[in-house]
């Protein structure tokens, strides 16, 4: 199976910088995204995970709000990160399809969940297309 591909969305290239090196080290394939351009890339990627961060030229919310109305990213999961610690904002993100919100500053923890994260959502898919390959084959020898 190829490698879990996710997008890095946060207008602090150091940081996209610092999670692309550990992604990549987790073994995912991480896309960076300091452009605010996070809609696109996953129109083109399909990625399984992308980590959007709130606070960036373009408003993460958004963001999250146009990728969750776009019935192909229905098995993307987006990851909320913010500076901004607060209930409220956790909740509206959630509220809008967000699989999590986790409050900067990260640790290894988040790294660990979001290679688990990313890997679910590829077997997933995988045992998605091979029910339906299944289901055509029952169908096509009725």
């Amino acid at each position: 199976m190829d490698s879990p591909v996710v997008v890095i969305s946060d207008d602090d290239e150091s940081m996209v910088r610092l999670l692309e090196r550990q992604a990549a080290k987790a073994g995912l394939w991480a896309v960076p995204d300091v452009k605010s351009e996070a809609v696109q890339l996953t129109a083109l990627l399909h990625p399984a995970v992308v980590v959007l961060d709130l606070f960036q030229s373009r408003y993460g919310l958004d963001m999250l709000r146009e990728l969750k109305a776009d019935p192909r990213n229905k098995d993307v999961e987006v990851v909320v990160i913010s500076g901004l610690n607060a209930d409220v904002m956790k909740d509206s993100c959630l509220a809008l399809g967000a699989a999590d919100f986790v409050s900067k500053p990260l640790n290894a923890t988040f790294l660990v969940n979001l290679a688990s994260r990313a890997s679910q959502v590829c077997s997933s898919r995988v045992k998605a297309q091979t029910q339906r390959k299944v289901a055509e084959r029952k169908t096509a020898n009725s």
